[in-house]
């Protein structure tokens, strides 16, 4: 008698081309209707319960830091959340803007601003649109960021007209930083930690790396795209390396030779393109993306003070 179901070689292959079709659908709607909204909007926000982004459970007073919160309001109406460390010394010499990271807030720096505080700086960190505390609902790698910088420099000097003032910022933060100096002479240094040379190819690398080593540009593109779609901006115009070409201000760029989110291949890149003739480029001996000050030791923090006490 005949066998009546189908070869199981057949089944199997039914079972691949479902499985297969399935993926390909999954792949779609999370480049589609997910991805884009995750590379603007990085901090996830209770819309239902209009909650804050919770920003980290850490407060100045923790550290000991006196602070004061200046007025910081964006060119495009936001307000960002602040607090001004005041130098725990007689004298101040030189304020410290902090940028933070990807997803990240200014209470990740209060520990830092201790430090500079002790040291005789003032500290300004901050919360970036779409982050923390302050307002926005995007966020744009620098587009709309290197003007907030702006922002909080004349707030700075409006609190005290004569500072001097400085930047050290991380991955995305340092991105902002590189083209806010681009266009910003009233900074007057930066420490640039871990960043990109541009949005497209590093978020590239991210969905490289999030899909086990394999690349799908016209993907990762895609998702970017709708991201700008979604954000109201460019985000191919996100090239902190053209920005490089025209920053003169010093510049010590710190990089963990062990970054596997944003190789140390891109800080080289960016610190050939300087075009400062005072910079100084750093590698963290295995250090990663987020360890540079646990790696790095007493002997990072001291090289990267000793570079702000020369330059301000």
């Amino acid at each position: 008698m005949r066998e009546q179901n189908p070869p199981m070689k057949k089944i199997l292959l039914r079972m691949l081309a479902i499985l297969l079709i399935l993926v390909v659908i999954a792949a779609v709607i999370f480049v589609e209707f997910m991805a884009p909204y995750a590379i603007v909007m990085p901090q996830k926000i209770d819309l239902v319960k209009n909650k804050d982004r919770f920003p980290y459970g850490a407060f100045p007073e923790d550290y000991k830091l006196k602070t004061v919160a200046l007025d910081i309001v964006t060119k495009d109406s936001i307000v960002l959340s602040n607090y001004l460390a005041l130098s725990a010394q007689d004298t101040t010499k030189g304020t410290m803007i902090m940028l933070h990271g990807i997803g990240g807030c200014k209470e990740d720096y209060l520990g830092i601003a201790k430090s500079l505080t002790d040291s005789g700086y003032n500290c300004l960190i901050y919360d970036a649109r779409a982050h923390g505390q302050s307002g926005g609902e995007h966020c744009t790698f620098g587009y709309h960021e290197k003007e907030d910088v702006r922002a909080a420099v004349s707030a700075i000097l409006e609190y005290e007209p004569d500072a001097s003032i400085g930047i050290w910022a991380s991955s995305m933060g340092a991105a902002v930083a590189l083209q806010a100096l681009a266009i910003e002479p009233r900074i007057k240094f930066g420490v640039i930690e871990s960043t990109f040379t541009q949005l497209s190819e590093i978020v590239y690398q991210y969905q490289k790396r999030y899909c086990f080593g394999i690349g799908l540009r016209f993907a990762s593109n895609r998702a970017l795209t709708l991201a700008g779609s979604v954000a109201n901006f460019d985000p191919y115009k996100i090239q902190p390396i053209e920005a490089c070409a025209k920053i003169k201000q010093p510049i010590l760029m710190n990089h963990g030779d062990a970054d596997d989110h944003i190789n140390i291949r891109y800080g080289k890149q960016l610190f050939e393109a300087l075009a400062s003739t005072d910079k100084t480029f750093y590698t963290v001996k295995g250090a990663g993306h987020t360890n540079l000050y646990t790696a790095g030791g007493a002997d990072y923090y001291k090289n990267t003070l000793n570079f702000i006490a020369a330059h301000f």
